[in-house]
């Protein structure tokens, strides 16, 4: 296992661990250099765990929720399906 170096405070990290002390808030080292490379390794950690995630068969993005629904094995996110729910009016 891989560890990671906080560049604000120098914290041990593991490798998907986000530093206590960047929590809510963008924190800038004073270097520059070391401010992008860290945006950039944490982006790249962030697009290898999207490419993980399933993508719904109407619109295309991955599911980043917790569940989605099978209809005849394709997944739907939420968002799709509230697109797709229509009223039913009985008179």
């Amino acid at each position: 296992m891989t560890f990671r170096t906080c560049p604000g405070c120098g914290a041990n990290l593991d490798p998907q661990e986000i530093c206590d002390c960047r929590k809510g808030k963008p924190m800038y080292s004073g270097n520059p250099i070391n401010d992008f490379l860290a945006h950039d390794d944490e982006q790249e950690e962030q697009e290898e765990q999207l490419a993980k995630l399933p993508r719904c068969a109407d619109c295309g993005e991955h599911i980043q929720q917790e569940s989605a629904v099978n209809i005849g094995g394709d997944l739907y996110c939420d968002s799709c399906l509230d697109a797709m729910r229509e009223s039913i009016d009985v008179e």
